[in-house]
């Protein structure tokens, strides 16, 4: 059973951050298009098996003009499982998305390799919702 516990006259009260209008750290994938790269005030984020990692400190890369421009502010698990260390192939609008419950067992082993390229390389600041 749990104790309801009351603050002590020596613990300091803690502050609620104000509402946000929505949750970043755990935005729809419709929301994820936000953080593109298009606003300098914005991180640029995309996701990979539903982790999303802000790639803001390689805006060189990620934002408008960067070679990896067209990855940001989207679900990239499909598109990168389907590209191999180093090469892109080309890529269909409908190849951004969160599958990876159908895939080759090489598509597989390309998928975890870009996930344990992205966990080492960015900080993971959420996950995505279901919509």
């Amino acid at each position: 059973m749990l104790q309801n516990r009351s603050r002590s006259a020596t613990e300091p009260e803690r502050q609620q951050p104000p509402p946000h209008p929505r949750n970043t750290s755990s935005p729809f994938p419709s929301e994820l298009a936000e953080f593109d790269g298009r606003d300098p005030e914005k991180p640029i984020y995309l996701s990979l098996k539903g982790m999303i990692y802000d790639v803001s400190h390689r805006r060189d890369l990620y934002a408008p003009g960067g070679q990896m421009n067209e990855f940001a502010g989207k679900d990239v698990t499909r598109a990168f499982s389907m590209s191999s260390m180093g090469s892109r192939n080309k890529l269909k609008p409908t190849d951004f998305n969160a599958d990876f419950q159908v895939m080759s067992d090489e598509q597989r082993e390309t998928l975890e390799n870009w996930v344990a390229f992205y966990d080492a390389a960015y900080k993971v600041v959420g996950t995505i919702r279901k919509e």
